[in-house]
């Protein structure tokens, strides 16, 4: 599959950092191509390209999207829209990103079928491509305006959404989103679960859900 990461810089482009992964550096290579070819190469840092990454190195790159002291806000979704439709309506967002520690995460799916078939899980919402999108910054004072920009871009996505992931999803933003995390069978289930053990819900549920 492929990850797509969205660094805004403070002049007026994006950096876009994309990494494959695959058996071989074959396969990684075709991965790539279409972005390459997308962009005409257009702004390559070319000494970057085509760079053999190891595991650590991507957890270091990560890691510095989130760096200690500082305030973050975010929010995710599943979507199994058109590529052109999703990654231009992020594209959008960023021109307007309130700084330049705003950032997203998109991961693109495989369109081969798994190595292990899933099976029945509580974990069971999942789409073609996964956006993370998160807001950064240092002052206080600036909560608001980068709290507003990811809630306006979370409505901008809103109909491209198929669905959220639990872990990142924001449900204080709107509590509603917790039961579009899971399939219908799944949240009926854990909802199943919750009464059977907990008939009188005393034990903490989804925030805003009682």
């Amino acid at each position: 599959h492929r990850d797509l990461h969205s660094f805004p810089t403070r002049r007026s482009s994006d950096l876009m950092t994309a990494v494959a992964f695959a058996g071989s550096r074959e396969e990684c290579d075709d991965l790539l191509a279409p972005f390459e070819e997308g962009v005409g190469r257009r702004g390559f840092v070319e000494e970057k390209a085509r760079r053999e990454t190891p595991q650590h190195a991507l957890y270091e790159v990560a890691g510095a999207r989130f760096p200690s002291g500082r305030r973050i806000a975010a929010d995710c979704l599943w979507s199994e829209s058109k590529p052109s439709l999703l990654l231009g309506a992020l594209g959008s967002a960023l021109s307007v990103a309130p700084n330049a520690s705003a950032w997203i995460l998109v991961n693109i799916g495989s369109e081969q079928p798994p190595l292990v078939a899933p099976t029945p899980a509580a974990f069971s919402m999942a789409g073609r491509f996964y956006v993370a999108v998160y807001a950064v910054w240092d002052e206080s004072e600036a909560a608001a305006r980068n709290q507003a920009w990811l809630g306006e871009t979370m409505r901008a996505l809103e109909p491209l959404a198929s669905g959220r992931y639990i872990g990142e999803v924001d449900l204080t933003a709107r509590p509603e989103r917790a039961r579009t995390s899971f399939s219908p069978a799944a949240w009926q289930r854990l909802n199943a679960v919750r009464d059977h053990y907990d008939g009188e819900h005393l034990v903490g549920w989804f925030p805003g859900l009682g």
